[in-house]
């Protein structure tokens, strides 16, 4: 999937945000830093919840091969994962 992507696939990056998020439950005098932020094909540095990590994730699981290819590609902008970010928000009122 990298061959397709400028930057490492948002998806990857959004699964590091929630291990990262479960290793530092347990770290021993803070050794481990949560990631909380990914970066799009656009150059952008975005910041992502684990939450919302976990609901992005949830949501590319729920499409079937063509239309997840399609998803994942639109989160691979800053816009469409701005547009996603968005959803989850609008949800969670």
């Amino acid at each position: 999937m990298k061959e397709e992507f400028i930057q490492n696939s948002v998806y990857d990056q959004l699964g590091k945000i929630i291990d990262s998020a479960g290793a530092t439950d347990g770290a021993i005098f803070g050794r481990y830093n949560q990631l909380t932020e990914v970066i799009t094909d656009d150059f952008d540095s975005i910041e992502v919840s684990k939450e919302e990590a976990i609901f992005i994730r949830k949501l590319c699981l729920s499409y079937e091969a063509p239309k997840r290819l399609k998803f994942l590609k639109f989160i691979q902008t800053t816009k469409g994962l701005m547009n996603v970010k968005e959803c989850y928000r609008l949800r969670n009122l």
